[in-house]
C-alpha cells in the first residue's frame, strides 16, 4: 500500500491534528483500471478466519474492535459479522521453522499490540506481525517501498534476512507458524496473523506480451542479469516504480570462423529487465545502481506517468525469447501513488512556525528563475531533503534533516563560511529551531498567508534508518 496509509498511523511525534486532517484529504489510493482483467479493484480479498479456514470476499472491512461498549444494537450485530483483525496463533515468534524475511519496529518498546497492528494496517503487504519485549517483526508478502513506512525499520532498504529456507517472504499468513525458542517466550512475544490479505499475484498485471514500448520505449531503469522475481521486487521498493517489462535482451554477437571464409554468427543474450518510473528516482534502489535513466524514444523521451501509459511493443534486441517460445512481457502496478501525492501542502506562507529551521536555497536555473516544479525535483535529488517553501520570484528554501557536504547538491546556494577553517553550510535557524528538522512534519506554518507555499514530502526516510549508499546511488 502506498505511503499514504501508513502516514496516517502511527505518525512521527509532534505531527499535528491538523497535519493528520490535512494528509487524509490529501491523499487518496490509486487503483488499476477496473476494466483491466486483473484491476486492482476486481482484486478480491481472502479472509481466513480464527480457525484457519478462507473464505473470498470483495467487502471484507477492517474495522477494529470498540473499545467501549457504546454501540447500538444493530451495530454490535454488525460487528459480530466481522472478522477479527488478527488471530493470536501462541505465546512466541512467527519463527516456527525458521525467521522469515522481515522488517522491524522498536520505536516502542516493550511493543505493542495496538501500534503494530496499527503499522500492519498500514501496509497491504503485511501478513502478520509478532510483539514482545524488544518490539515487533513485521512479515510481509513482498518488500515494502522506501520510505513509506514510519518508524519501521529496514536493511539499507531492504527487508532483513531470514534464516535457511525462509529467507524468503512469506506468502500468506498460515505461512506464519508459531517458533519454540523458551527464551523468547520469557520475553512475552506473540505471533498474530492477518485475517484478510490480497494474493501475492495481485500486485501486478500483465499488461501485454512484448516490450513497455508501444509508441516508443519510455525512459527508464534497467537491472541486468536479473530475473522475473528480482525485477518485481526491485519495483516493489520505489513507488516511483510504476511498472517493468522482463524477456531475454541480445547484448552481444558473437562470430566465429569455421572454415577459410565461412563464418556463423550467434547472439549473446542475457535475462533483464526495465523499470519505467514516474520520475527521476535518487537514493537507495538496491540492484538498480544506474544513476541517470535510459532515455525515451521521440515524445516517450519523458517518465509515464501512471501505468496506463506502459503499453506492449516490439523491440527486437530485447525479445530474442520470443522465437523460443519465452517472450518478453510488460507489467503495470495495481498500487501506486499519483504525481501530486510526493508532497503535501502544510500552509500558504513559508515553513516558518515556531520559528525558521536550518536550510539552503535554490533560486536560478540556467539564468532562469526557478519553479515550484524545479524547487520539488530539487529536493528529490536528496532522500535527507524533507520539505521546502516556495514562493514566486523568490529563493526556494529546501529543508535536509542532517548536513549536506557542500558541492554535493548543484545549483543549491550554501552559507558562507565564517571562520578560517569553516566550511559552506546551511543557513541558520532560529532559536531552538538552529537545526535541521528530524521530519518533515516538524515544520509548521504562521497563520498569515502570503501566497507561499509550505510543502512536507510524503516518501521520508526516518531519522533512526541507516542507508548505506543513501544520495549516492
Amino acid at each position: 500500500m502506498p505511503i499514504f496509509m501508513q502516514m496516517l498511523k502511527p505518525m512521527v511525534a509532534g505531527t499535528t491534528l491538523a497535519a493528520l486532517v490535512a494528509m487524509a484529504s490529501a491523499l487518496a489510493p490509486q487503483h488499476s483500471n477496473p476494466s483491466s482483467p486483473s484491476g486492482h479493484d476486481a482484486i478480491e480479498t481472502i479472509a481466513m478466519d480464527s480457525q484457519g479456514g478462507f473464505q473470498k470476499s470483495g467487502l471484507v472491512r477492517r474495522q477494529r474492535q470498540q473499545a467501549t461498549n457504546t454501540l447500538s444494537a444493530i451495530e454490535e450485530d454488525d460487528k459480530a459479522h466481522q472478522p477479527d483483525p488478527y488471530v493470536l496463533i501462541g505465546r512466541n515468534k512467527c519463527d516456527g521453522g525458521g525467521l522469515w524475511k522481515h522488517y522491524e519496529k522498536n520505536d516502542v518498546t516493550p511493543g505493542r499490540y495496538t501500534v503494530c497492528s496499527a503499522a500492519c494496517d498500514a501496509k497491504d503487504e503485511c501478513i502478520g506481525f509478532d510483539v514482545g519485549d524488544t518490539g515487533c517483526n513485521m512479515y510481509t508478502q513482498r518488500p515494502v517501498a522506501i520510505g513509506t513506512w514510519n518508524g519501521v525499520k529496514f536493511d539499507n532498504g531492504n527487508a532483513f534476512q531470514g534464516i535457511g529456507a525462509h529467507d524468503l517472504y512469506p506468502q500468506k499468513p498460515t505461512d506464519l507458524t508459531l517458533g519454540t525458542n523458551p527464551v523468547e517466550a520469557n520475553q512475552l512475544f506473540m505471533c498474530y496473523r492477518k485475517t484478510f490479505y490480497k494474493p501475492v499475484e495481485s500486485f501486478y498485471w500483465l499488461i501485454g506480451n512484448g516490450t513497455c514500448s508501444g509508441g516508443g520505449l519510455w525512459k527508464r531503469y534497467k537491472r541486468n542479469p536479473a530475473d522475473w522475481l528480482s525485477c518485481s521486487r526491485a519495483c516493489d521498493q520505489r513507488d516511483e516504480c510504476i511498472g517493468f517489462d522482463f524477456g531475454l535482451w541480445t547484448v552481444d554477437e558473437q562470430t566465429v570462423q569455421n572454415y577459410q571464409t565461412q563464418f556463423t554468427t550467434s547472439q549473446i543474450t542475457q535475462t533483464g529487465c526495465f523499470m519505467y518510473t514516474q520520475k527521476a528516482v535518487y537514493g537507495t534502489w538496491p540492484g538498480v545502481q544506474d544513476i541517470n535513466p535510459e532515455s525515451g524514444e521521440g515524445v516517450h523521451d519523458d517518465y509515464p506517468a501512471t501505468p496506463y501509459e506502459l503499453k506492449a511493443g516490439f523491440k527486437a534486441e530485447f525479445q530474442a525469447g520470443d522465437a523460443l517460445g519465452q517472450p518478453s512481457q510488460c507489467f503495470g502496478k495495481t498500487h501506486w501513488v499519483s504525481l501530486d501525492q510526493y508532497y503535501m501542502e502544510l500552509g500558504t506562507d513559508r515553513c516558518t512556525g515556531g520559528g525558521q529551521w536550518k536550510h539552503y536555497k535554490f533560486s536560478m536555473l540556467d539564468g532562469v528563475a526557478v519553479t515550484l516544479e524545479d524547487c520539488k525535483a530539487k529536493c528529490d535529488e536528496k532522500d535527507s531533503c524533507v520539505a521546502l517553501d516556495f514562493k514566486e520570484n523568490e529563493e526556494c528554501r529546501l529543508y535536509s534533516r542532517l548536513a549536506v557536504p557542500p558541492d554535493t547538491w548543484p545549483n543549491v546556494h550554501f552559507a558562507v563560511a565564517t571562520g578560517a577553517n569553516s566550511t559552506a553550510g546551511a543557513y541558520p535557524g532560529e532559536g531552538d529551531h538552529d537545526r535541521f528538522p528530524p521530519t518533515p512534519f516538524s515544520l509548521t506554518v504562521s497563520p498569515t498567508g502570503t501566497g507561499a507555499k509550505c510543502l512536507a514530502k510524503t516518501h521520508f526516510e526516518s531519522p533512526d534508518q541507516t542507508l548505506g549508499d543513501n544520495d549516492a546511488r
